[in-house]
């Protein structure tokens, strides 16, 4: 990996400096002391440094460093990577102890005492280890883990896995309840002691349990969850989602304030004794007092990847799209404005309209270029690249329309839910619980949430007497059958009764990316992932025409929001080395489809891009 430090004057705005990784940087993390960052990225390298500016050490790991994150005193630096490995680290770098688990290593938590750390990953388990490497217990749940956090002394671990449900773990490795949401788990985060456990699903629902399981209350935001956080004594939770808000709830079921950012709230976490709350969205970060004010706000210059702020709010640290970590210094004003219902977007920063959602109803298909008959293609496609100076079209694959919807998987599968309605009425809390001196309580069966109340069924708009749903399976027709300018004209129809249809923008999409007009194409695709985020088609063929429009480096951003839902999308990683050897980064290019052939090492055409890149 190539480090470059750039030395630039510190300000309220400006970051005091950053580094530059060979790839993107995935994961970050920084001491609860402000002294100390991490950075993993794509290239397989872990960099540990000070924030005043020194690299202190780098480490080249066996695969993509997909989650790190220091011990409590930052006497220690956990690692999981994509070559299925666990390790740990001294802060001098000496690497302690490692393990290999049956697959990617996702998911890190050490305890708050810092004498444990539970991990997760996507062979289904989750292993509580001690300081000294020792597993204390090993638990195999039925999906894929995606997200731990473990309590003080590791007495419990709460787990959230891709079926839907989240498990609390006991220090003997006793699975004490679980409970199932009906999709993905994206995050938890427990209290102290365990007497709580906040969970955020992307069935849209912010869930609190008590320790024994019980359901104190769940709150349905209307869009995907995709982080909570929880104060030490279990009293406010917030949350962030999809639909562009921060929340803030009390453990006694009152929704205290929503604040709505400029995209997804990605992040949420509560800092210096809880009286903080940080919250990260695309080009933002924010931290609130838990009155709802604004104390500090820093706008980054990319999109961010992932971000980190000191316990002690002297530094925050973000990766960006661009490669480069910064290092900004936090400074609070003696006065913040206060927080109100909504939030403008900075001056100069292009936002997509705020829509609601629908699920999704159409899957990726491969090309006809997926076929074997593609070696003969390598003179065409390396002529291409040298005269042409960029990758075209003949490199790249995008997901046509489905005439109907097929199966997928389950974490794919996301139902957005009716448009948000007012907060919802949350009831009195009829009991309590005290975090000291608890002790674990196996709890029976999680009581089942009431179904909500049947709508009663309403007439639909019409345009010419055909509804939004007439007029959208008319436009998948007319796409099919090539007629594209007939197809957007119907799809406009569908979108003048219903614009909050992820799949009628997708189509449009398509239909506008296969006549060549790329930037109206990149536009609907916007829409659609601005109701259903988690749609890697729709980031992928987002990519494949930005790529059309020379726009390389965005184009490589798009793959990467596609691979971060779904590490395994062979043709994201396959776009993506297509970009970058556009870009003339043939090293790189080779790393990701070295990636795609390993997913699908079949696939002839990966292996002759890959052949591009050999020298």
């Amino acid at each position: 990996m190539i480090l470059i430090l750039f030395c630039i004057p510190v300000s309220a705005t400006e970051s005091t400096w950053n580094l530059r990784s060979g790839n993107d940087a995935i994961s970050v993390d920084i001491s609860s002391d402000g002294l100390y960052g991490a950075a993993g990225s794509l290239d397989d390298t872990v960099t540990v440094f000070t924030t005043e500016g020194m690299v202190l050490w780098t480490y080249l790991a066996g695969g993509d460093v997909l989650t790190l994150e220091f011990s409590p005193d930052a006497a220690y630096l956990a690692v999981g990577s994509a070559d299925n490995t666990i390790s740990l680290f001294g802060l001098d770098g000496t690497k302690l102890w490692s393990y290999t688990k049956s697959d990617d290593v996702v998911t890190l938590s050490f305890a708050s005492g810092g004498e444990y750390v539970a991990v997760g990953s996507l062979d289904n388990t989750v292993t509580l280890y001690d300081l000294a490497g020792e597993a204390v217990w090993t638990v195999e749940r039925e999906d894929d883990i995606l997200t731990v956090d473990a309590t003080s002394g590791g007495n419990y671990v709460a787990a959230g896995s891709a079926d839907g449900k989240v498990a609390l773990i006991d220090r003997d490795g006793i699975v004490l309840w679980v409970y199932d949401t009906g999709d993905a788990i994206s995050t938890v985060a427990t209290s102290m002691n365990g007497g709580y456990v906040a969970v955020g699903s992307l069935d849209n629902a912010v869930y609190l349990f008590d320790r024994n399981g019980v359901l104190k209350w769940k709150y349905n935001s209307g869009a995907d969850i995709l982080s909570v956080a929880i104060t030490e004594d279990g009293t406010l939770i917030a949350a962030g989602s999809s639909n562009d808000n921060v929340y803030l709830f009390t453990q006694d079921k009152t929704l205290a304030w929503k604040y709505q950012a400029d995209s997804d709230v990605f992040k949420v976490g509560f800092l210096a004794g809880d009286r903080y709350i940080s919250a990260g969205s695309s080009k933002r970060i924010m931290l609130f007092d838990t009155d709802g004010s604004i104390a500090w706000e820093q706008t980054l210059p990319a999109d961010i990847l992932a971000y980190a702020v000191a316990d002690d709010l002297r530094f925050m640290l973000a990766s960006l799209s661009d490669a480069l970590t910064y290092v900004y210094p936090v400074i609070l004003p003696t006065e913040s404005p206060a927080v109100t219902a909504t939030s403008e977007p900075e001056a100069g920063m292009t936002v997509p309209e705020t829509v609601t959602s629908t699920p999704s109803v159409t899957s990726r298909t491969t090309s006809a270029e997926s076929n074997g008959d593609s070696f003969p293609l390598l003179p065409v496609l390396a002529l291409i690249l040298v005269v042409g100076g960029g990758a075209a079209y003949l490199l790249t694959r995008k997901r046509e329309p489905e005439s109907r919807p097929v199966e997928q998987p389950s974490f794919l599968e996301v139902d957005l839910g009716e448009e948000e309605s007012q907060p919802e009425e949350l009831p009195a809390s009829s009991e309590t619980l005290t975090e000291a001196g608890e002790e674990p309580v196996v709890a029976e069966e999680p009581p089942e949430v009431p179904a909500a109340a049947e709508e009663k069924p309403r007439e639909e708009p019409t345009v010419n007497g055909q509804t939004a749903e007439d007029w959208y399976n008319t436009g998948r027709r007319l796409s099919t059958e090539e007629k594209f300018e007939e197809a957007i004209s119907a799809y406009d129809k569908a979108l003048a009764l219903k614009d909050t249809d992820a799949d009628t923008w997708y189509n449009k999409g398509y239909a506008l990316d296969c006549i060549g007009r790329y930037e109206e194409a990149v536009h609907a695709y916007d829409r659609a992932l601005k109701i259903n985020p988690n749609d890697i088609d729709s980031w992928n063929n987002r990519g494949t025409a930005l790529m059309e429009l020379k726009r390389y480096e965005e184009g490589i951003g798009s793959f990467y929001k596609a691979l971060k839902v779904n590490p395994r999308f062979a043709v994201a990683w396959d776009n993506k080395g297509t970009a970058l050897l556009a870009l003339g980064r043939p090293d790189e290019a080779r790393e990701c489809f070295l990636k795609a052939l390993g997913i699908d090492p079949k696939n002839d055409v990966y292996r002759a891009h890959l052949h591009l890149t050999e020298k």
